[in-house]
């Protein structure tokens, strides 16, 4: 299912989304690809600046963010 994501959400995100990056390794230049690709606060910032994220979800289990 798809649904909005919130800040309340936090945890999964991150762990989608650095999940994700991991697979760039080697791939992606060093110096564009650090662990982790996005941190906490970072997240934080993107959520009060507006952005919305959607992601899709199994068995009440984030797989995918958008």
């Amino acid at each position: 299912m798809i649904r909005e994501y919130s800040i309340r959400d936090i945890s999964n995100i991150l762990y989608v989304i650095n999940e994700a990056a991991t697979k760039y390794k080697g791939v992606v230049p060093d110096n564009c690809l650090h662990e982790p690709y996005m941190s906490e606060q970072e997240l934080i910032v993107e959520f009060t600046s507006g952005v919305r994220m959607f992601g899709f979800s199994s068995d009440n289990k984030l797989i995918g963010v958008m």
